[in-house]
């Protein structure tokens, strides 16, 4: 934490499904000072993505999930809309490769919890615009 400057962090443990271990060290709030604790919560941010292409990556490996097959295939409340003639893949989402606009965080962040949305409804409601084909160029997107 002193290395990189981060002034508090929360680490849970779970083993087999059971929590084993949560403690928070450092601070949850620097002014006026509050100090971590297991129940403090931190935004996770881009963190969220590593678990995410993890999890869809051990559905590859399970064979539940093809990287080259169109989304559309495995998505059940909404549709990525046809756009530039190509279907985007698994392996567009994972690179970054999409070809969707990169949108401010619209609906991701809220003050209750009621107001948050389910992510499917989330995104049919805000699904980004197709700018580029996929496959064309890297361009960060959440």
């Amino acid at each position: 934490m002193e290395e990189h400057r981060v002034p508090g962090v929360v680490v849970s443990v779970v083993v087999g499904g059971e929590l084993q271990h949560a403690a928070g060290y450092g601070a949850a709030r620097l002014d006026p000072y509050l100090a971590a604790s297991a129940d403090t919560p931190f935004q996770t941010g881009s963190v969220s993505k590593m678990l995410t292409f993890t999890a869809l990556m051990q559905q590859v490996d399970l064979g539940t999930i093809r990287l080259d097959a169109d989304v559309n295939d495995y998505l059940t409340s909404f549709q990525v809309p046809p756009a530039f003639g190509t279907p985007i893949t698994p392996r567009h989402l994972l690179t970054h490769t999409a070809g969707f606009e990169d949108l401010p965080v619209v609906g991701l962040l809220a003050r209750e919890e009621a107001a948050l949305l389910p992510l499917g409804e989330l995104l049919e409601r805000h699904l980004p615009n197709r700018v580029r084909p996929p496959g064309e160029a890297a361009a960060y997107s959440n």
